[in-house]
């Protein structure tokens, strides 16, 4: 019995695995949280356990905003480095997760010259000075209409007289002309054509159909110098390119309005077709009659007349036609 009871009693001191699963549930628990001390006291005792520690190294992305805050790698708190980023301060961060966009993308809005602050502030300066410049030469372009279909005869030069000031105006409102050309050729071209191009705007394309007009009469301008002053004299040719100058700027004053109607009121290019064909005939009639009147009116040249009109007239204006076709097409983008 003695030895019995030592027995048990040394269970209960020290119980080992297998013997904890052979007593009393009780006693088994008891035993089971009595080694779960002695094993914590121990090692705490033989290896004690370091200590945690955070570094101090700055996060790379808060380096960036460390200026703002000079405590920023000073400082180790744990919760400012888990809960604290480089886009906290966005404002448009979320911390929830994010969700595509609804619906599709819509396509982007084309380039139009009415949209164009540039064109619309050459517009408007070219309005403002066709009402001033109207209104203080009425005497001018009164006395212009009456002069061209009057020829001079013989060494008479009553009819070009114009000023200084007057020859200016005349040579701008050319120029207004070669940009309206300009600008409703780029509507031709887009809406006929092809609407992209290898440059890098739109505007650099009304930029070169510009140019090429100025381009256009002053290479005419100089044929006809050339041309003139061999065949016919200096002062019949200034008389011719006077009057062909003076018809160029009526033309550009009757282009305005239909130019202004197809920027900004949505006028047909079907429509404007038909009304520049219309200005170009008349004025190309006109220059007809002025080259006959200067040039072969006294030797009845009706033949001659009709031949320097096509050489020098038709002809450019084909070629220079041609050229330009050639060279939208040249800038066409070809998928």
């Amino acid at each position: 019995m003695l030895q019995q009871d030592s027995i048990i009693t040394q269970h209960h001191a020290e119980p080992a695995g297998s013997a904890v699963s052979e007593l009393p549930a009780d006693t088994a628990l008891d035993a089971a949280y009595d080694q779960f001390l002695e094993l914590d006291l121990n090692l705490h005792h033989t290896a004690p356990r370091a200590e945690s520690t955070w570094t101090l190294m700055p996060d790379s992305f808060a380096l960036y905003r460390a200026h703002l805050d000079s405590a920023l790698t000073e400082t180790a708190d744990v919760h400012r480095y888990l809960h604290d980023s480089f886009f906290e301060r966005d404002s448009v961060y979320r911390t929830e997760v994010s969700s595509p966009g609804y619906g599709a993308a819509g396509d982007p809005v084309p380039y139009m010259l009415r949209s164009d602050n540039m064109i619309t502030l050459l517009l408007l300066l070219c309005f403002v000075v066709f009402s001033v410049s109207l209104a203080r030469s009425k005497h001018f372009i009164t006395r212009q209409l009456k002069n061209f279909f009057y020829t001079s005869h013989g060494d008479d030069d009553e009819t070009i007289g114009e000023t200084s000031g007057e020859l200016r105006f005349q040579l701008f409102l050319v120029f207004v002309g070669c940009l309206l050309i300009a600008l409703a050729g780029y509507l031709f071209v887009t809406d006929r054509i092809a609407q992209t191009f290898v440059l890098a705007n739109d505007f650099q394309l009304v930029a070169l159909l510009f140019g090429a007009m100025v381009a256009y009469h002053g290479a005419k301008s100089l044929l006809y110098t050339v041309v003139n002053n061999v065949f016919f004299g200096s002062k019949k040719n200034i008389q011719y390119l006077k009057d062909s100058l003076f018809l160029n700027a009526t033309m550009s004053v009757l282009l305005f309005p239909v130019v202004m109607l197809m920027i900004y009121f949505d006028l047909s290019v079907q429509n404007a077709i038909y009304f520049f064909g219309i200005v170009l005939i008349m004025v190309k009639i006109l220059t007809f009659y002025k080259a006959w009147a200067i040039f072969f009116r006294q030797k009845g040249g009706v033949l001659q007349t009709f031949l320097y009109f096509c050489t020098l007239e038709v002809t450019p204006l084909l070629v220079f036609c041609g050229v330009m076709l050639a060279l939208v097409d040249v800038l066409i983008i070809k998928f």
